[in-house]
């Protein structure tokens, strides 16, 4: 998800799971936004609403997400 909340595909690579933690190993700058769940009904462009906030593991800060904790990336 871009800063201007429209929605941007974009390949990634992912480490393994941890829990319920998809980790991802390349493709994704600290703080991004990452869609979890829903992405099939999503187009690129398009705006999108974030519907909750997860902590970061280990910070006190968070980063927005639509959906749960795990899942692929959008």
């Amino acid at each position: 998800m871009r800063s201007d909340s429209t929605a941007e595909s974009r390949p990634v690579k992912t480490a393994g799971v941890y829990q319920n933690w998809t980790l991802i190993a390349d493709g994704l700058k600290t703080g991004e936004q990452v869609i979890v769940s829903g992405q099939l009904r999503v187009a690129p462009n398009a705006k999108v609403t974030v519907q909750s906030t997860l902590p970061l593991p280990g910070t006190q800060t968070g980063t927005k997400v639509a959906g749960g904790p795990a899942g692929g990336g959008l």
